[in-house]
């Protein structure tokens, strides 16, 4: 009877286990409730602070400061909304609109503490205090994360001090301590970005006259107790000035080109015995690789230690290879010429160094069509260019384009143009080109398109003479781009303007216009692109592009209402335009009129670029992360002049795209949506009409190659 007894205390251990066991899987689905993660919610049945969310930072200044400034110093990150978390745990951090949560962490907290405060110490405010705290919320999962900053008395520069200049020209002393792009400016508020970068000045300055192997040794920023002002001691050691030495070269095939060799030399912006400058020898290197008869050009060079004062001259190498002399090259043309897609074939043919001087010949033949079934639109050329690689100086050169077209637009016209292009393109800067260029064209088109569809044109009047045209054009052309990559920007502005002039020389010598339709007309033309890295990482970005561009007929053009010639006027739809509308289809003035062009145009465009798979591994011969998923909305029209513009009369699109970059720019196809159709005088919204039958399924399939914008 004894043995019987623990019988009842087992039942009763059980008992309290099951209990238990109830009792936390309650409180694992209270917390899920809570929206709290158990595994970071309790340690030993205490609340822990790394499991609760940043409902909200703030900032107390003692005076008013850039949040944005701020939140850029800080690990910390406020949490998104309840909908931007579920998103993400569905669906990943790459969906569009998910947000990460984002969890106290007490540990970097008091880090983004120390953070600010080496922030204000940074901008002048040397004495500046930063306190944190954390607020726990009533919802007993939040946390709301304050920083109390004073900041103090903000200590400006009283004086700037170079060390260890003494012994340098006295040229070169001046530039650094007297120049106008000095950084550094007494009287301005102390800041440690602005100290570093003017150190940075002053080693690119003695490094283009004669000391590229110049240091700095230390920065040294002393506060005054009088005023809290500081004086900014920089310190350098530059050793020896040190002067070009002997240049050889290396050439590699150079019975390849016969090239003369005073060619090579102009392009070297060094000579021996010289003080030596690396931003010249940066420029002679760019010099040597415009000339594209190098597959490889570079200049090798060995400078001597610091302390090494005995060799002062720096030799220098060229290793050059040249390209072949003759070259040909078939390939597969695929482009968006005329907003649309384009596919056809090219051969070309390449002499290289053609008399002598570096100049290169390239003779074309080439057929592009609309790819569409059957082929009824299309052009075919043949093209015979030279290019001066240089003309007067290194930053300039010179291209001679003489063409023969032949082209026909399904249902509208067909004809051939005679071309000579002269063209001098100047590059003032890295980021600054100028282009001017002289067209003498004649050109020769046949009416096809009659009857109604003919009637709204410019080109009514030619239904069964055709038109001859001969036209002299100038244009000159400005380009500003400080985008961060040619084919794949993600922040960075870019400006380009047009200024062309038809008539001048028609002025000049009137007979030789003689016989044949002249348009005399003024043309101008800007577009703006904006690109900014949502992400941080170039794994999301916005772009935004502005294009408008107007044609002023004057004189006998406007007063005997001759059209300018189709290759010169505005189209508007397809796939770098309006992309809701195909090609040549969009115009105020309706789609007879769209397939002519017009004499004025507005355009913009905005992208959001996301990229679907980073890091993903090669799959087959696929790279998942080329893939990019793109949303975009496009707004625009075209008008037979300026005077008529109305913006609410600009169509509208959007829609969605899948975008596989390559080396020279991403394959595209787009599928766009009509949101605003001014033609429809009813419906013109497209929540006014069904969306799945006459909005979706009525939408635009769009290929292209390169960006849009």
């Amino acid at each position: 009877m004894q043995c019987a007894r623990p019988r009842p205390i087992v039942r009763h251990a059980a008992a309290q286990w099951y209990a238990a066991g109830l009792f936390h899987v309650a409180a694992m689905c209270a917390l899920l409730l809570l929206g709290l993660d158990p595994a970071h919610a309790q340690q030993n049945g205490v609340l822990i602070l790394d499991s609760l969310l940043v409902d909200e930072i703030v900032f107390e200044e003692d005076s008013p400061g850039d949040r944005e400034t701020l939140l850029g110093q800080i690990s910390t990150r406020e949490s998104p909304g309840s909908f931007a978390r579920w998103l993400y745990s569905a669906f990943g951090s790459r969906f569009p609109f998910s947000g990460e949560p984002e969890y106290f962490d007490i540990g970097a907290f008091k880090d983004d503490v120390d953070a600010l405060k080496r922030h204000f110490k940074n901008t002048g405010y040397i004495s500046a205090a930063v306190e944190g705290v954390y607020e726990l919320l009533e919802s007993k999962r939040d946390v709301r994360a304050v920083f109390r900053i004073r900041k103090g008395q903000r200590s400006y520069i009283d004086s700037v001090d170079y060390r260890n200049l003494q012994r340098l020209p006295q040229r070169i002393d001046s530039l650094i301590r007297h120049s106008s792009d000095r950084l550094l400016v007494v009287g301005q508020p102390y800041d440690a970005d602005a100290t570093q970068a003017e150190v940075n000045r002053v080693l690119r300055l003695l490094g283009n006259n004669g000391f590229p192997v110049a240091v700095s040794d230390s920065i040294l920023v002393e506060r005054k107790l009088s005023n809290k002002n500081v004086t900014v001691h920089l310190w350098f050691t530059c050793g020896t000035q040190l002067l070009v030495g002997d240049i050889q070269k290396s050439i590699s095939n150079e019975e390849e080109l016969n090239l003369a060799q005073q060619i090579i030399d102009d392009r070297i912006e060094l000579e021996s015995g010289e003080v030596w400058s690396n931003e010249q020898r940066e420029r002679s290197e760019v010099n040597l690789n415009r000339l594209n008869i190098f597959s490889n050009a570079q200049l090798i060079t060995t400078f001597p230690a610091l302390a090494d004062s005995a060799h002062r001259f720096v030799p220098m190498t060229m290793l050059l290879s040249m390209k072949p002399r003759h070259e040909l090259t078939p390939a597969v043309l695929v482009n968006t010429q005329f907003n649309r897609f384009n596919a056809g074939a090219e051969v070309a043919y390449l002499f290289r160094n053609a008399f002598g001087g570096a100049q290169t010949i390239t003779t074309k033949l080439n057929v592009l069509s609309k790819v569409d079934l059957p082929v009824n639109s299309y052009q075919a050329s043949a093209q015979v260019q030279l290019d001066q690689p240089y003309f007067l100086d290194n930053k300039t050169s010179g291209v001679l384009t003489i063409s023969y077209i032949l082209a026909q637009e399904s249902g509208l016209y067909g004809g051939s143009i005679v071309q000579g292009v002269v063209e001098l393109k100047r590059l003032f800067t890295e980021r600054l080109q100028g282009f001017v260029a002289w067209t003498l064209e004649q050109s020769q088109y046949n009416i096809i398109a009659s009857g109604q569809s003919l009637v709204n044109t410019p080109f009514a009047q030619f239904d069964t003479t055709g038109i001859d045209y001969r036209n002299s054009i100038v244009a000159v052309t400005l380009d500003r781009d400080y985008t961060n990559d040619f084919f794949y920007p993600s922040s960075g502005l870019s400006l380009r303007g047009t200024v062309e002039e038809a008539g001048i020389l028609k002025a000049l010598i009137p007979g030789a216009f003689r016989g044949f339709q002249s348009t005399e007309y003024r043309k101008t033309e800007g577009t703006v692109r904006w690109f900014t890295d949502l992400s941080r990482n170039r794994s999301s970005i916005f772009g935004v592009k502005l294009k408008a561009g107007a044609i002023f007929r004057y004189g006998e053009s406007l007063s005997g209402d001759i059209p300018v010639p189709f290759n010169r006027r505005y189209y508007a739809g397809g796939s770098q335009s309006v992309r809701a509308w195909s090609a040549s289809t969009l115009a105020a003035a309706g789609q007879e009129e769209a397939a002519f062009g017009g004499n004025a145009l507005v355009e913009a465009s905005m992208e959001l670029r996301w990229q679907m798979f980073p890091g993903a591994k090669k799959w087959l011969a696929v790279e998942p992360e080329n893939l990019w998923l793109v949303l975009f909305a496009d707004a625009g029209n075209l008008w037979r002049e300026a005077s008529v513009i109305r913006l609410n009369e600009a169509a509208i699109g959007f829609g969605v795209g899948i975008r596989y970059n390559l080396f020279f720019g991403p394959i595209r196809v787009d599928y766009a949506l009509k949101g605003f159709d001014p033609s429809d005088a009813q419906d013109p919204w497209f929540t006014q009409r069904h969306f799945w039958s006459d909005v979706f399924f009525k939408g635009q399939l769009v290929l292209g190659i390169g960006h849009a914008f």
